[in-house]
């Protein structure tokens, strides 16, 4: 689906170049989805894309402002700031464990990434962003349940070209970009680029000092900086080369939870009531030391430890084009070295009741060739993919004041490990058989072979396992050393129909697996380092994509997908202390629903955008220590999405200027947290406003902004953590309004 893209202002791209496909025209979007350059309304599927220009306008940033565009998506950080979990039509992923993939396949310039640990990173000198929904395998380099995403960096060219902004915000936030494209001759060309983000005060402020003293500091500053450096050649005969250096570094803070108290104060361990009805209420309720914050601001918070988030990552890959004539090799070569520190107060409190200190490490390296080749009877692709991750990490558990203390349970702090090494290989082959001028018929399989080594666990030094005196406490400290496979066919089958030339009807179906794994969290028995088991999906959909008229575009899909051992987040009563953890879910669980959106230009310099996405998901029935299940529904999955734009751009001052004026707005309905639908973690429906008024020269070259996110301060749930057992309840939630301005320049 094109979701708020619009071919109104789209960035116009290189002309389409397979058979079947109408020519390009001005103003379509081109894109390498499908592993060749297609329009968005050639394509049978449903697929997004946002051009350079709907990346700036509407000031998406990173991984978790895409869903302010597409309908049917949401995005999830654990913990503000860290692993966006992107959720695809009710499909993703109930961890933020380095050692997990995500379920949704995420590439940088298609090199895919393997961990969730590596999608924090900022967007800069983008040319474009693709989203395709469903199940991917058999055009991919990795196998995908929920669907795929890919960013695709503005690449050198044979002219120089030159671009600068600068912007400054509230909470005193100073960003800065600029690129340079530079042409050394013979089809030789190198482009760099940067950006910076200083953001000197945080979206919190905390009652407490660096060390527990009273007094008020801010918590979330960001210190950010990236570089881009690429090489590029092109021979004019065939043979495209492209060599990359990426890096970026922050120095920054974390966002924090919100504290709510689960016990009544001064009776630790004994539920207080508003808890008991299934509500929070701080006035009535505390930790078991009797803390409790009765601000009403969910950006208060009390912590008093220093709360860094450090990281340093390293990219570099080699994309090879080659034209043969009949025949064309691609071979993408990608490989990652990502470094970060970090600290979590889970429990919110000024104590160090359950504090994590996390230092994560993660190598990749990716290999994929393909083969294309293209015929009047089939247009055929093959391909193979290797790739290997190493995640390592060593975790602080600071259990100092842990609650159970109270009780006779040793104060220390414990340490968890975790050394993962995972080799993943796979073949496939996709093919378009051209069945007539206006009907193609698409089959895809794909093999995948993938092992998971993994040796860790969480040691408490003063609960050794032969005398342990936290034993009576059901906490243990635990240790595997576990190696896991898994080899899986994926595969698709699917008709397009062209009944106009720009109207397409498509039918598809195609299966995904996502493999198992292990959890890198805390294990406080040795059953919570047992790994999950791979997860399956067969999806179902029949869509439609239309322009019946120039200035008007529909598209339209409805899906069924039948989901089996889904991955999930439940909060398991069975451990002594319950907690939420990441298992299975076995038998059939099923999703459903329908989306559409529509651009209209009613006049040359006025758009209308409208996306909506109705989803309804069903967990089969499962059961655990907190109880029997029926009927649940899928985490992070609201039932009813809905977005819109409106643009206006007029020249003013006799034509010497352009003015742009443009407001959007994003709402969702009620979604869970977690499998278990735990009542304390649940996103209420809500509304988010953006808006922007940009003035530019007749020339193009130099444009001021004014923006604003968030215009309404909506707050909503993001995540949190249920730890009744405990007496803490942690939400976190997202950003509070920001505005600013911005002065951009281009050559």
């Amino acid at each position: 689906m094109a979701g708020l893209t619009s071919p109104a202002f789209a960035q116009t791209t290189a002309p389409a170049q397979d058979a079947g496909a109408t020519e390009a025209s001005d103003g379509d979007i081109v894109v390498t989805a499908f592993r060749r350059d297609q329009r968005l309304i050639d394509i049978g599927a449903s697929i997004s894309a946002l051009s350079s220009e709907n990346i700036a306008e509407a000031r998406v940033e990173q991984v978790k402002d895409i869903a302010r565009s597409i309908p049917n998506i949401d995005v999830r950080e654990s913990i503000p700031g860290v692993s966006p979990v992107l959720t695809i039509r009710g499909v993703g992923l109930d961890d933020f464990s380095t050692t997990n993939s995500p379920a949704t396949g995420v590439s940088i310039d298609d090199v895919p990434l393997s961990s969730i640990a590596l999608m924090n990173a900022d967007f800069f000198d983008i040319e474009r962003i693709e989203v395709v929904k469903g199940p991917q395998g058999t055009l991919y380099g990795r196998n995908t349940v929920a669907g795929a995403m890919n960013v695709i960096s503005a690449r050198p060219k044979d002219r120089f070209d030159a671009a600068a902004s600068i912007g400054y915000g509230n909470y005193q936030t100073l960003d800065a970009e600029a690129m340079i494209n530079i042409p050394l001759g013979e089809g030789l060309a190198a482009r760099f680029s940067g950006k910076t983000i200083q953001q000197e005060r945080g979206f919190w402020t905390s009652s407490r000092l660096i060390g527990g003293a009273i007094g008020e500091r801010d918590v979330g500053e960001r210190h950010v900086w990236m570089g881009r450096a690429q090489l590029g050649y092109d021979s004019g005969d065939g043979l495209d080369l492209n060599l990359k250096y990426e890096y970026q570094q922050a120095r920054s803070e974390m966002g924090q939870y919100e504290f709510f108290g689960a016990f009544v104060p001064g009776q630790p361990f004994v539920l207080c009531a508003p808890v008991l009805a299934g509500k929070v209420d701080n006035s009535q309720c505390a930790d078991a030391y009797g803390f409790t914050n009765t601000s009403n601001d969910p950006y208060d918070i009390d912590q008093s430890a220093d709360l860094p988030y450090d990281l340093n990552q390293h990219s570099l890959s080699f994309a090879a084009n080659y034209d043969l004539g009949d025949v064309k090799l691609t071979a993408i070569t990608g490989y990652i070295d990502f470094k970060r520190a970090y600290r979590i107060d889970v429990d919110a409190t000024p104590r160090d009741e359950l504090d994590f200190i996390q230092r994560d490490n993660v190598k990749q390296f990716t290999q994929e060739l393909r083969l294309a080749h293209d015929s009047d009877l089939v247009d055929v692709i093959v391909g193979g993919f290797y790739s290997w991750d190493r995640a390592r990490g060593l975790n602080d558990n600071i259990l100092t004041e842990f609650p159970l203390v109270l009780f006779g349970f040793p104060s220390q702090t414990g340490y968890t490990t975790f050394d993962q090494k995972t080799k993943s290989a796979a073949g496939f082959v996709n093919g378009t058989w051209h069945l007539g001028d206006n009907l193609d018929l698409i089959t895809g399989v794909r093999y995948t072979w993938e092992k998971r080594h993994y040796v860790g666990g969480t040691d408490f030094p003063l609960c050794p396992i032969a005398t342990n005196p936290c034993a009576p406490f059901g906490i243990f400290s635990s240790y595997t050393d576990t190696t896991i496979s898994d080899k899986n066919w994926s595969w698709k089958f699917g008709l397009d129909y062209r009944v106009a030339p720009d109207t397409l009807l498509y039918a598809s179906a195609s299966k995904g697996t996502k493999s198992g794994g292990f959890v890198s969290r805390i294990s406080t028995i040795p059953a919570q380092l047992l790994p999950f088991n791979p997860e399956s999906l067969i999806a179902y959909e029949i869509g439609v994509r239309s322009q019946p008229l120039s200035n008007f575009t529909i598209n339209a899909a409805t899906f069924y997908y039948d989901f089996k051992n889904v991955q999930a987040l439940i909060l398991d009563g069975s451990l002594a202390v319950p907690a939420q953890r990441l298992g299975n879910i076995p038998g059939k669980s099923e999703i459903y629903g329908v989306e559409a959106d529509v651009s209209f230009r009613p006049f040359t310099g006025f758009t209308l955008q409208s996306g909506i996405g109705l989803l309804h998901t069903k967990l089969a029935p499962f059961t655990n220590g907190s109880g029997t299940f029926t009927d649940n529904r899928f985490s992070n999955a609201p039932g009813f999405m809905w977005n819109g734009l409106a643009r206006y751009e007029t020249p003013i001052g006799n034509g010497d200027f352009n003015l742009v004026l443009q407001g959007n707005f994003t709402h969702q309905s009620t979604a869970y947290k977690d499998a278990s639908n735990d009542i304390y973690s649940v996103q209420h429906p809500y509304w988010l406003f953006d808006a922007r008024v940009a003035l530019s020269w007749k020339d193009g070259k130099w444009e001021a902004a004014l923006w604003g996110k968030n215009l309404s301060n909506e707050v909503y749930t993001v995540s949190s953590d249920t730890l009744t057992g405990l007496g803490i309840i942690g939400r976190t939630v997202n950003p509070p309004r920001t505005y600013g301005l911005s002065l951009s320049w281009k050559y």
